[in-house]
Order: structure tokens, then sequence, then C-alpha cells
């Protein structure tokens, strides 16, 4: 199957144009130690919608922006592989100390600390100068 571009010449992921930034989100579920990592446009929407069908409290743990869905697929994927061994279910996984540590790994004073991720098989030729990464805790 052929990869589709938009007009700039971006790869188009699964129909959704790539201009549109979008997180790779990190959310908390208080009390019972599992954090949901997936995507979206808007960090605080998805939480609250999250919300409505939880029986505790969740919180933003932190997330990354990134200039577009495609960008912020490979990161989420590559995430989701990096903690396979703590899948609990679907997007939920274990959350425990050393999961906590290894995402402060990431984290170099409110930047994306590009070692970390490459690390993990991120292809860092996917990071342009405006992506946004902020932990919470």
């Amino acid at each position: 199957m052929r990869k589709k571009f938009d007009s700039a010449g971006n790869p188009l992921y699964r129909g959704i144009t790539p201009a549109i930034p979008k997180f790779v989100y990190f959310i908390l579920a208080e009390g019972v130690n599992k954090i949901k990592i997936g995507i979206a446009e808007d960090v605080r929407k998805r939480l609250a919608g999250l919300q409505t069908s939880s029986p505790v409290v969740l919180s933003i743990y932190g997330f990354i922006q990134f200039s577009n869905a495609y960008r912020a697929r490979k990161a989420e994927q590559a995430y989701h592989k990096l903690f396979e061994s703590k899948r609990s279910h679907n997007e939920w996984f274990n959350f425990d100390k050393e999961m906590a540590e290894k995402l402060q790994e990431f984290r170099s004073d409110d930047e994306i600390d590009v070692d970390a991720l490459r690390q993990i098989g991120f292809d860092i030729s996917l990071l342009s100068e405006n992506e946004i990464f902020k932990f919470n805790h």
C-alpha cells in the first residue's frame, strides 16, 4: 500500500491531516496504579471524557505535543513498546516507581530529552523545534 501525502509533502496517517497538533498523553488513574498512554488533540477534553466512565479519579501525569498526528502516533507506539511488560489492558499500563523514574528520564527542564527518546526507538527526525514536553509529577 502506498503512503498518501498532503499538499506540503507530509505523510498522512490513517487519513488524518497532519497539520493539526496532537499530544501523547499520560493519564494516571489515582489509587489503582494504572496509567493510560494515548493521543489526543485536546488532553483536558480527553481527560474529561475518560473521567465520566471511570470509578476512580484521573489526572494528567504528563504530555508531549507534536506538530502532527503521524509524529504523535509514532511516539505513542514507542512508549507502548517500551512499557509492554507493564501493559494491563489496551492502552492502560501498571504504573510503578520504575515506570515513573523511566518517564522522568525523558524530561529535561520541560524539554524533550532526545537521547532518551532515541533509546526507545523513536525516530528523532520526526521532532520539530516546537515540540512541548511537560510532566506534572
